[in-house]
């Protein structure tokens, strides 16, 4: 990684993670965010309703915004869609003190196909608009973006991967969502997470010690895909202090712990 920021609590961790996307979306108004959907996504969208209130208008700028991932087969408003969390958890709540983003420049992936085939939507979209940041949530297994721990062998096999759809396991299904009606999920894909300008690691949790351990001094592996992430350059882990000495790591780690101060650092990257 190219920084591990180990702060005092989740809470400043996933404040540094929003002021990352306000912050690019200044720097690259001609860009795409793409937003998590993982556990980690409801600390980041509560730290991003509170640190909206300091901007004058939408802290999301005029850039494009995307999910990384969506249950294949159901509609937006089902409870299992990654699409109705993003919305209850971050745009309405947005919505209500006016910072809210555009309807145009939302592009949640979806789980139907209609009129539009939504992977080559995406696809579209991600050409036009590159990815500048994308936090991922990384699971306690290694487990991101949908991709299976074990189910790989070949790293270049899903490395370059652009959105596709990706089955899951009963064992995954469980972790994910346990009441989702499908293992079918659509992904951004793991190249395009590859190819943001920033990429956020977010472990905020003691749970992902192991996990965190392993991304730093294990091999890089396809049967634990969260390993391959170090494949991009420009990448930082955002973790809490206690995660960190729990994963031996903490020797790592820079010594600020503010959050903004941090998310201005890796902006300037």
């Amino acid at each position: 990684a190219k920084g591990i920021f180990a702060f005092n609590s989740d809470r400043d961790a996933a404040e540094c993670a929003a002021y990352v996307y306000f912050g690019m979306a200044y720097e690259r108004p001609d860009s795409s965010l793409i937003l998590p959907t993982g556990r980690s996504a409801a600390l980041l969208f509560r730290a991003m309703v509170r640190l909206a209130k300091k901007y004058a208008e939408c802290p999301f700028g005029e850039t494009q915004i995307i999910s990384d991932t969506e249950t294949f087969g159901v509609w937006s408003g089902h409870e299992t869609s990654r699409t109705r969390h993003i919305m209850d958890a971050l745009i309405e709540p947005l919505a209500r003190i006016g910072k809210a983003p555009a309807d145009d420049q939302l592009h949640l992936l979806s789980g139907v196909y209609m009129k539009d085939d939504p992977i080559k939507e995406a696809q579209k979209l991600i050409r036009n608009y590159p990815p500048s940041v994308h936090a991922v949530s990384v699971s306690p297994i290694g487990e991101i973006l949908a991709y299976e721990v074990g189910t790989y062998q070949d790293i270049h096999e899903i490395l370059y991967d652009a959105p596709r759809i990706l089955e899951v396991g009963e064992h995954s299904k469980k972790y994910i969502d346990p009441n989702q009606p499908s293992k079918s999920i659509i992904s951004i894909g793991l190249g395009t997470a590859l190819s943001s300008e920033v990429l956020l690691i977010l472990a905020f949790d003691a749970q992902k010690s192991n996990i965190l351990r392993r991304l730093l001094l294990g091999p890089m592996t396809a049967g634990i895909p969260a390993t391959l992430l170090r494949n991009h350059s420009n990448a930082f882990i955002l973790t809490t202090e206690r995660a960190a000495i729990d994963a031996g790591i903490n020797h790592l780690a820079l010594e600020n712990k503010n959050s903004k101060e941090a998310a201005e650092w890796i902006i300037s990257q």
